[in-house]
């Protein structure tokens, strides 16, 4: 009856003696008959392993619900999470079609693990699923984000038991702005994601960041990636800055102008870049000597003969920063460039000092294309 079964069901989950547990495990699958799966919906929320969970699983990938695997997923004991969680989460992810109806209202849920999984759910179904269920988790960005904040608030006041708390939230939040991405929903709630400003937020606002740049949030995205490029947190304005540069080119060729003295977001807006793309932008910043010393770095690790050979004769330009162009040019160990500092070298309305540096980065890239055994380009 019922609350026999009731019993046995706290047993399996709660006792230590792995006798104990089988003697559960085996009345169980004998009050609900062979073909039931009630037996494998508990098994895994058992406090021993080892009770033919492998044969519950392949029952439960062949034939289980999505709506009571989602349940069951935060029941798991914490010393199984790796034995049973990920399984359990596989059979959702592999299903075909994905349980999409069963998992938007769970996006939700006050439990992380169901939650989070969930909203992976939605997140892989992608814009088909968006018309349908971007009210469910529009809703449940709402809901976290209040949840998450006030957890913080608890965390901070020091009435929070522990952090994990705001930890599991945090994971669960994250994969909710993902699916909002995905499904291309919920502007107002990826801005209020990215603006978030707590370091534990980190995870969260690099989530909503990775999404700002994607044509459908239109000049949404595009003005708070321009905000957040220019903002205090380093990682932040870094992450930025390259979603802009790849979302808008221009735009970001106009912020890599404004971000030069900041080493971190230059190399985020270049990383994608040819040295054709940002020569000139590098060209214009060794005027300046604050942001010189990244400029000329930046473009020998591209390999911009072209820009530095024009950097190393301008003679508008400070003469410690065409030494430095010089020392650049240096560093690209090929035959041409040789020749190139030869030239300069050999040039007597050069200054006599510049010569001489030209000269000396010539000879280390002989030297150095020697040792290598041949020529360069």
């Amino acid at each position: 009856d019922k609350d026999s079964r009731d019993v046995l069901a706290q047993v399996l989950r709660n006792t230590h003696y792995y006798e104990n547990a089988q003697y559960a495990a085996q009345s169980l699958r004998h009050s609900y008959g062979p073909e039931s799966l009630e037996p494998d919906y508990l098994l895994m929320q058992a406090n021993q392993s080892g009770l033919e969970q492998i044969d519950a699983l392949e029952r439960l990938r062949e034939r289980g619900e999505p709506s009571r695997i989602l349940e069951i997923l935060p029941r798991v004991q914490d010393h199984n999470e790796d034995e049973f969680v990920g399984p359990l989460v596989g059979i959702l992810l592999s299903r075909d079609p994905l349980p999409v109806a069963e998992a938007a209202p769970m996006v939700s849920s006050d439990k992380s693990r169901t939650a989070s999984v969930a909203a992976q759910i939605l997140g892989r179904a992608g814009k088909k699923a968006g018309a349908k269920y971007a009210d469910d988790l529009i809703s449940a960005l709402q809901t976290t984000r209040k949840r998450w904040q006030k957890e913080l608030a608890d965390v901070l006041a020091n009435r929070a038991d522990s952090p994990a708390r705001l930890e599991e939230l945090t994971t669960t939040y994250r994969w909710l702005v993902w699916a909002a991405g995905q499904l291309e929903v919920g502007v107002e709630e990826l801005v209020a994601a990215a603006r978030l400003q707590d370091r534990r937020a980190t995870p969260i606002r690099e989530e909503a960041i990775s999404t700002l740049g994607d044509a459908w949030l239109g000049d949404d995205g595009e003005s708070l990636l321009k905000e957040l490029a220019t903002g205090s947190d380093a990682r932040i304005r870094a992450m930025a800055a390259a979603e802009l540069h790849r979302a808008n080119p221009a735009a970001g060729e106009t912020l890599l102008a404004k971000s030069m003295g900041d080493d971190v977001s230059v190399t985020r807006l270049t990383n994608k870049a040819t040295a054709d793309d940002v020569r000139e932008t590098f060209l214009g910043a060794l005027a300046d000597d604050n942001v010189a010393g990244i400029a000329l770095p930046k473009m020998a690790a591209m390999g911009d003969v072209k820009g530095l050979y024009v950097a190393m004769r301008d003679s508008k330009l400070k003469e410690d920063i065409r030494l430095g162009a010089i020392d650049a040019l240096g560093t690209i160990e090929t035959d041409d460039v040789a020749d190139l500092l030869a030239r300069f070298g050999a040039d007597e309305e050069q200054d006599e000092m510049l010569r001489k540096a030209a000269w000396r980065a010539r000879r280390r890239i002989r030297r150095a294309v020697t040792q290598a055994g041949g020529t360069r380009g």
